[in-house]
């Protein structure tokens, strides 16, 4: 070998420990950032004519298990949906209040009934008659608090799926230009590891609305379909489509969420 395909050899294994160095560093710096995956680096050997010259960066390769990732976002779905039931279920109970309370709803059907009962002993005392209507009265301020309390609470809700619907939305059409990126990187042999992380961090944003699963596609790219089988994304991204109401009144009935492609 000759001197000059000896310090060719010894460059290219400085140039390979240089990236790997790199890489290292990167992984040390985004410890504690979410959605970075940590990355290893895959070496191999230079030849020219059945000789080894050298060492080569082959690959930069993300340490993920998609096995895991697939089913943590299906259980991020149902997390967020229990979440969601129990926040609203939360204040729906301090509206109510403590049913052991005097100023709560059941507290003042208790006091009704007591003014009734005490009515019924002598319903010709006027005090007897004007605590019974003095009930009646608080009773149905109170019931017309709680209806509009209520209302107040379907309305917050309401307009809750709407803000959602838009993160979700915005997710699918990055994830749509990811994939292409993911594309034309792969097609180029550039690293695609920080555009995966991008993608897996947009997937979780959607998990933490809709119950998703995803399948590969060609290039790298990938698919999104719901849990029950709707298509978020493929070669086209698609988009929710929802109104929420300008008011809400027991009467209300909400829209219901519909899906349309994307026309990008």
């Amino acid at each position: 070998m000759s001197l000059n395909a000896i310090l060719n050899s010894g460059v290219s294994g400085m140039l390979a420990h240089q990236t790997a160095l790199n890489v290292t560093s990167t992984n040390i710096a985004n410890v504690q950032t979410e959605g970075y995956a940590r990355k290893t680096v895959q070496y191999s050997s230079i030849f020219v004519n059945d000789i080894g010259t050298g060492v080569e960066v082959s690959e930069v390769r993300r340490i993920t298990d998609e096995f895991i990732s697939k089913e943590l976002r299906l259980a991020t779905a149902g997390s967020e949906q229990y979440k969601a039931m129990s926040e609203i279920y939360g204040q729906l109970q301090s509206l109510l209040g403590d049913p052991a309370a005097n100023n709560s709803l059941t507290g003042k059907l208790d006091s009704l009934n007591s003014a009734f009962a005490a009515l019924t002993v002598d319903p010709t005392m006027s005090v007897s008659r004007t605590a019974a209507l003095n009930e009646i009265t608080n009773f149905g301020i109170e019931t017309n608090r709680l209806l509009s309390q209520i209302q107040d609470l379907r309305k917050e809700a309401d307009t809750h799926v709407a803000e959602e619907i838009a993160v979700v939305n915005a997710a699918i059409l990055r994830l749509h230009d990811l994939n292409l990126e993911i594309k034309s990187a792969s097609q180029s042999n550039k690293p695609i590891g920080d555009l995966l992380d991008q993608r897996d961090q947009a997937l979780t944003e959607i998990s933490k609305v809709v119950d998703i699963k995803t399948y590969p596609m060609s290039d790298g790219a990938i698919a999104v379909i719901t849990d029950a089988g709707q298509q978020l994304l493929d070669f086209q991204p698609r988009q929710l489509v929802y109104s929420p109401a300008a008011s809400v009144t027991s009467e209300t009935i909400f829209s219901q969420i519909t899906l349309n492609v994307y026309d990008t």
